[in-house]
This record gives structure tokens, sequence and C-alpha cells, in this order.
């Protein structure tokens, strides 16, 4: 959720590529804006940036989501298991790995 916070989509728009309503997507965004301690998306843009939760080199959202890369960024195997919209864990890690605040 906090790389489509860094790419700017609005609650709506997370919402829907997350199956999840409007109204839990705004309180889901505003747990997690409280979680890394920022006072705003802009603030929560940069750590997405930062901890390596944006494509920089994708072209602007299409609507479509990208498919789940595991720690090699290698898309997964044709006979993979569906994956669900639970954040996966590289992704915890990649904020753990942002340095202190100052």
């Amino acid at each position: 959720m906090l790389g489509y916070i860094g790419q700017g989509l609005p609650n709506g728009e997370i919402g829907a590529r997350m199956h999840f309503s409007v109204a839990t997507a705004k309180d889901d965004v505003s747990a997690i804006l409280g979680k890394i301690s920022v006072a705003n998306r802009v603030q929560a843009a940069v750590i997405a940036e930062r901890a390596g939760l944006l494509d920089t080199d994708a072209e602007q959202p299409t609507g479509e989501l990208h498919p789940r890369r595991g720690a090699s960024g290698e898309p997964p195997p044709a006979d993979a298991p569906a994956t669900s919209t639970m954040r996966s864990p590289a992704s915890s890690c990649a904020l753990a790995r942002l340095p202190p605040r100052r």
C-alpha cells in the first residue's frame, strides 16, 4: 500500500487495486502514515522511494497491477499459487532498512 501512496494514487484507486472499500483504504492510509511517523502523503512517498518500493523506470500507472515479484526481482513462475493482497515480507524489510529520522 505504501507503494501506491508513493505513486500518488488517491484512496479510491488504492482501494480498487487492493479490493478494499474507499473507507478501508482511507483508514489504512491514515494508519500507515501514523506508523511511519509522517504528516502527509508526500513524506510517505519519499519513504517509499527510499525503501525501493517505487519503480522509477515505470510509466504512469495504467490501472493494472504488476505481477508480484520475488526477492530476485523476477516475476513468479507461471505455476506459482495466486498471491493475496497482503504486503510481502520484502516490503516490510525495506522499511526496516531506512536510515533513522533526524
